[in-house]
């Protein structure tokens, strides 16, 4: 009995957290999205709406890093993709590129916004995203950073600042406030559920 109030408990500890990362994720979030230019969410962040529809970006393609299941290196489990405004410098410097380059020129600057995603199964998706000119999602920085693999890697090539940083989740949505409350109190009830089992099992065998 021991054993089975120990994964209660675990199983408790677990869902409660992750209604509480989705609380943390709809408190910022609202139903409707706004909408944001990149060089807005860069320069102000989202302010009191994490839903955002994104305009006027660019996406470089060219430098994201893919996680892919082994084997399958064509398939992708998930992108962290740097993204800029459509005004910024370095823009200018991909329109003039030379035509016998075989990639837009590398972005060295620092990188202020992430695209992350796990809805994009390949390049051809990424290159179809790319090319969109919105991109719905929601600003997960609150609970979300880069790990640090995936920091070091971008940092081969780009300067990224992982507290500032915003991580742009792509077709994310804000939960509905009544699943985030139900994983909480059915977490909250699995702990409790696992403690009393424990103190009874333990009550039972100071008895014997």
């Amino acid at each position: 009995m021991n054993r089975f109030a120990i994964v209660l408990v675990v199983l408790g500890a677990i869902l409660g957290l992750l209604g509480f990362q989705a609380y943390k994720l709809t408190a910022g979030g609202k139903a409707q999205p706004q909408t944001m230019t990149a060089a807005e969410l860069i320069a102000n962040g989202p302010g009191d709406n994490s839903h955002i529809v994104l305009t006027d970006f660019h996406v470089l393609t060219w430098q994201t890093l893919v996680a892919s299941p082994p084997g399958r290196s064509f398939s992708y489990e998930e992108v962290w993709a740097p993204v800029i405004s459509t005004d910024d410098p370095h823009m200018e410097r991909i329109r003039n590129k030379s035509r016998f380059s075989i990639s837009p020129p590398s972005y060295r600057e620092e990188v202020k916004l992430i695209l992350y995603s796990r809805s994009i199964p390949s390049e051809v998706h990424l290159n179809s995203v790319s090319r969109e000119d919105k991109i719905q999602g929601l600003v997960t920085s609150s609970v979300q950073t880069l790990g640090r693999e995936e920091l070091e890697k971008l940092q081969q090539e780009m300067t990224i600042d992982r507290a500032r940083v915003i991580i742009f989740e792509h077709n994310r949505r804000p939960l509905e406030p009544m699943i985030w409350m139900l994983m909480v109190g059915c977490g909250i009830l699995l702990v409790l559920a696992g403690a009393g089992l424990f103190i009874m099992k333990r009550g039972t065998t100071v008895a014997d």
